[in-house]
């Protein structure tokens, strides 16, 4: 791009124009914009978010146990943005995904009191595969009787 060029660019962006805009007038990418404005030393402007209809009304969804789902939908909102709003009220966040179903404590407890799989499962609220995966995971071994604890 001339120098000409960049000053008409430069200008454009100055007055307000969006640099896709730009970009779009001058034939040139984006990102190759806001490289020749850096080194032209043209100062850039930073994404300016909207204030959020509402934000206290959400920030006190999340925390009444809200589920993240159900406050997007409501209010219109990204998920990121109940998480900054949350994070700028110096609220506590809850960990994504599902909720744990079972501890590995309570499957470790009925397999030691001699429950197979299936009955530890049931006891625990999970599966006989999920019991097997946590049992790997504490050491036990599977001798194709019964499930053998770790040796310490």
């Amino acid at each position: 791009m001339t120098t000409v060029e960049l000053d008409g660019a430069a200008a454009a962006y100055t007055a307000g124009t969006s640099v896709r805009e730009v970009a779009r007038t001058h034939g040139r990418s984006v990102a190759l914009l806001y490289r020749e404005f850096r080194q032209a030393g043209v100062p850039l402007r930073g994404r300016v978010s909207a204030p959020v209809d509402r934000a206290d009304e959400i920030v006190a969804a999340y925390a009444g146990g809200m589920p993240m789902r159900q406050i997007c939908a409501r209010y219109g909102v990204a998920k990121s943005t109940v998480g900054r709003l949350v994070d700028a009220a110096g609220g506590q966040r809850r960990p994504s995904g599902k909720p744990r179903r079972v501890t590995w404590d309570a499957v470790e407890a009925a397999v030691r009191a001699d429950a197979t799989a299936k009955e530890a499962a049931e006891r625990a609220g999970c599966s006989p595969r999920q019991v097997a995966r946590l049992l790997g995971k504490l050491g036990w071994k599977w001798d194709g009787r019964c499930w053998q604890p770790p040796t310490r």
